[in-house]
């Protein structure tokens, strides 16, 4: 589970706040210990199963429902609408300058003799 989440530490980094990245990073960690101290006798059973609660806790935090909603992305995605406006002005513009450099000039464009 260390090495999933350290291989996604920068993915998730640039979607949601770095906290809750290293949040769960560090509960893995913590959890880690818990489990060595468990082998030698030294941890407790209630310890290391508040520790995977607060694994499964910074996971969902990081990338469960309520997350979906905090991202990055869809809170600064445009509407189609204004992406369809943006491009019909740009068209228009362009087409524009086309035809006023067409009109001033018209012998400037000159056909390819074919033989």
């Amino acid at each position: 589970m260390k090495e999933r989440a350290e291989r996604l530490e920068a993915a998730a980094a640039l979607e949601r706040p770095l906290p809750s990245v290293r949040r769960l990073l560090d509960r893995i960690r913590y959890a880690e210990r818990l489990l060595a101290a468990a082998e030698t006798g030294a941890a407790n059973r209630d310890w290391i199963e508040d520790s995977f609660r607060g694994i499964e806790q910074a996971a969902d935090e990081l990338f469960g429902p309520s997350a979906a909603r905090t991202s990055a992305y869809a809170a600064d995605k445009p509407p189609a609408a204004w992406i369809a406006a943006l491009a019909a002005v740009l068209c228009v513009g362009l087409g524009y300058a086309g035809y006023r450099k067409y009109r001033q000039d018209r012998w400037g464009i000159t056909p390819v003799k074919r033989p």
